[in-house]
């Protein structure tokens, strides 16, 4: 009480819940401003009467009413506030009923950093865990340092989805999301479906899905619900028509009526806003069929300073670069030219790159099973130096190599690595 009293006798009122609404916590941030910024990306002062009731209404509660963790709670808080604020005369009826039915919006804020991060922050919270047990993890207060170099993180899980995405391209366009659906003509007409787009969607960046309304040689118009939007040739021609292919390859799009029909609904990315056009310029999508890990580390001290285990964490917990268990392939190549090395080659000495076959010891159909190893590409060089059998991953040479080394000293070297 005294404490109110002294400063009733320095501050008014009104610099008093300045003070409190400036350092108050909302559930996301302290002060009304952030917490403005951060559940409808904009300021305090421009937020219209159901956001300023959401805001007020979580304020017995913050953790617990949040909009973004209880819609349902922030909503009956909201209600709530109105509802009083009808009854003290502040809001008319039309104004409450207007009000209070119309649903919380919140913006989404896309945080690159956590999903580039995902896979790398997992596989340490998984170790923690079989070491220390969940209760020291969560309740002892450990401080965890990686060796994670978030610059490395980052462009390192860019571009294994760039790959991934590059390589989707190259495999082809594999047709409509509702190609095989037994009746489409619902998404051809002018009434609202039901994968109409909400507003709070439509954000740069993000992947929707539309339905294709007008297809020329220059570009196909999209329905994004109550928005439009354009993808151009230039980006659909850098696509190729996977339903088409020859030599056993997807063939180029020559047109965009190849791919699209009116009434198809696509998937497409948001790259871009024309606001003098009121329209969305679009790049097409399609999930990949394929994924990737990519796994970087400093060789000297062995500190893993990039890990990314597949295209999306959301979708896939399942780490490709550290549980996935496939050959090496050519991957353990550097260590048997390492081996070679120290056992007196240089990167001039002479290997053979010639056509090989071994027996297996396994018989098929009763006749002896022949292994012939092969270069990629089937060709042969003859003799080269052991500088370029390691530079264009030559397999003849190197299996040469290793029998000229022995197996032993190959396996005895790669332990040296730790590999077991």
């Amino acid at each position: 009480m005294l404490l109110a009293f002294r400063m009733e006798m320095q501050f008014s009122k009104q610099d008093i819940l300045s003070l409190y609404l400036n350092k108050v916590y909302l559930g996301n941030a302290e002060g009304v401003e952030a917490a403005a910024q951060g559940y409808f990306g904009k300021h305090a002062s421009e937020l219209n009467l159901a956001e300023s009731a959401l805001l007020v209404g979580i304020l017995p509660a913050p953790s617990r009413y949040a909009p973004h963790v209880n819609p349902d709670f922030a909503l009956q808080r909201r209600n709530m506030v109105l509802q009083r604020m009808h009854q003290e005369g502040f809001i008319s009826e039309q104004e409450l009923q207007k009000t209070i039915h119309t649903p919380i919006s919140l913006i989404r804020i896309h945080d690159s950093t956590t999903e580039a991060t995902s896979y790398y922050v997992e596989h340490v919270r998984r170790y923690l865990i079989k070491k220390y047990g969940s209760k020291v993890l969560y309740q002892g207060g450990l401080r965890v340092y990686l060796a994670m170099d978030l610059n490395y993180q980052t462009h390192a899980h860019e571009a294994l989805r760039k790959g991934i995405l590059e390589l989707t391209k190259r495999q082809g366009f594999r047709g409509a999301l509702n190609e095989n659906s037994p009746d489409n003509s619902s998404l051809t007409d002018n009434s609202t479906n039901e994968n109409t787009l909400k507003i709070d969607s439509l954000f740069l960046g993000n992947i929707v899905a539309g339905v294709v309304k007008e297809v020329s040689k220059e570009n196909v118009s999209v329905e994004l619900g109550e928005s439009y939007g354009i993808l151009e040739w230039s980006n659909i021609s850098t696509w190729k028509n996977g339903n088409i292919l020859k030599d056993k390859t997807p063939i180029k799009i020559s047109n965009p009526a190849e791919i699209f029909s009116v009434g198809d609904e696509v998937q497409v990315r948001l790259a871009d806003y024309d606001s003098k056009n009121n329209i969305f310029r679009l790049q097409l999508y399609q999930e990949p069929l394929v994924n990737g890990a990519l796994l970087a580390m400093n060789p000297k001290s062995g500190e893993v300073l990039s890990m990314t285990g597949g295209y999306r964490y959301g979708e896939s917990e399942f780490n490709r670069s550290i549980q996935a268990l496939r050959q090496p392939g050519s991957s353990f190549k550097p260590i048997v030219y390492s081996a070679a090395l120290d056992a007196g080659f240089t990167l001039s000495s002479a290997l053979i790159d010639s056509p090989r076959a071994y027996a297996t010891g396994a018989e098929t159909a009763g006749d002896a099973e022949i292994w012939t190893p092969k270069n990629y590409g089937d060709k042969v060089m003859g003799k080269v130096s052991l500088r370029t059998a390691l530079v264009k991953s030559l397999n003849l040479p190197t299996i040469g190599l290793c029998e000229e080394l022995k197996p032993k000293l190959v396996i005895a070297y790669s332990r040296r690595f730790g590999i077991t």
